[in-house]
């Protein structure tokens, strides 16, 4: 064999050798799959975590917006029951049956103010009153009578409320006779501020669902009474309003225009809810506690399955996915090289095996 075919032998078997190191997968090769895949579930981590904060960001905010909502309309009926307070004040601090019902039916109730149940008035009479008290009312109404009977030693019977038609049942009816209602009434007097009764079933609500009244009080005269003394000394009664509760939330918050479910409550009675037992483990959840003319609502609101499905993409899973291709890819690519480097060792052993054979027959 000629030396330059030795020279050429020895320089194809150390090429070979230094390709056949490519023939397999080194620790860098792994350690940059194992980075690209770190980087994606590093990318996919965050996205959802992004995901996550903007729909809760939108749960907090649609959360506060149903509170607000609920705030702004029992507002608006206290400034309601306050202009119909106004119109007594006008009228020489008295009202009848008949200037009532006009008032009322120029206040366009329903649909003015949807999920109030009327507005009436609740005079404040003392046990020497009563005999004037019910010959003035019955002079146009002969069937009026108090109810029922109570050992209170003074009367607020509901005298007037419209529409009556709906609300006869409740026409007459003592307030003094129970004490949430009876409570409220005198905390309203004795603050002169607006008040909530405690839950409460209407007597004129057929279903018996929860329902409260809502009382502003009015006093004789035009002087401010500053003390609770006075209060108590000058007052004539209250303009109220009774609301059974799924109709104010009807009336309030559209179900269509949105994905959170509420449960309203008072003390231990809930006055109003939409959620289920399955519900009670939703995504989010929040519970707000809402201080109402004297009472404490608590609003437990949760998101529902079109919430999440709405506010909740699939980014997070498109970044896991694409960086799963692009491992892939690389994986593929390290393969290839690896099977490109083993043809070429063939190759080259090949070659080397041809120059020895050929070296040989010369």
């Amino acid at each position: 064999m000629r030396k330059t075919d030795i020279s050429l032998s020895h320089e194809l078997e150390a090429e070979a050798s230094k390709i056949k190191s490519g023939t397999r997968l080194h620790w860098y090769h792994w350690f940059v799959i194992l980075c690209s895949a770190c980087i994606t579930i590093y990318a996919s981590s965050v996205t959802k975590q992004q995901e996550e904060r903007r729909a809760l960001k939108i749960f907090e905010e649609q959360s506060q917006n149903i509170v607000d909502l609920v705030k702004e309309r029992m507002e608006k009926y206290e400034m309601a029951l306050s202009s119909a307070k106004s119109a007594i004040k006008a009228n020489n601090d008295r009202t009848d049956y008949a200037h009532w019902k006009r008032y009322s039916n120029d206040f366009h109730i329903s649909n003015k103010y949807p999920g109030i149940n009327g507005i009436g008035v609740i005079y404040n009479i003392l046990p020497d009153a009563l005999p004037d008290y019910l010959k003035r009312e019955r002079a146009m109404r002969p069937d009026y009578k108090i109810h029922p009977p109570h050992k209170q030693r003074e009367y607020w019977p509901i005298t007037y409320i419209e529409p009556e038609a709906i609300n006869m049942k409740a026409v007459g009816l003592d307030m003094a006779y129970e004490e949430n209602r009876y409570n409220a009434l005198k905390k309203a007097r004795d603050t002169g501020q607006a008040q909530v009764t405690a839950p409460i079933t209407l007597v004129q609500d057929n279903e018996s669902t929860p329902g409260f009244l809502f009382y502003v009080p009015f006093y004789k005269g035009d002087t401010s009474h500053d003390t609770r003394e006075q209060r108590r000394a000058n007052v004539l009664g209250a303009v109220y309003a009774p609301f059974i509760f799924k109709k104010l939330i009807a009336g309030t918050l559209s179900a269509d225009a949105r994905r959170l479910k509420i449960k309203i409550s008072d003390g231990d009675t809930i006055l109003y809810s939409e959620i289920s037992s399955a519900e009670n483990d939703a995504l989010y959840k929040v519970q707000k506690k809402v201080h109402v003319y004297g009472r404490v609502w608590v609003f437990d609101i949760v998101s529902d399955a079109a919430f999440d499905q709405l506010n909740i993409s699939s980014k997070s899973l498109y970044v896991l996915l694409i960086g799963g291709l692009v491992e892939a890819l690389l994986i593929s690519v390290f393969l290839l090289l690896v099977r490109s480097n083993k043809k070429a060792v063939n190759f080259a052993m090949r070659m080397n095996e041809g120059y020895k054979e050929k070296a040989l027959s010369l």
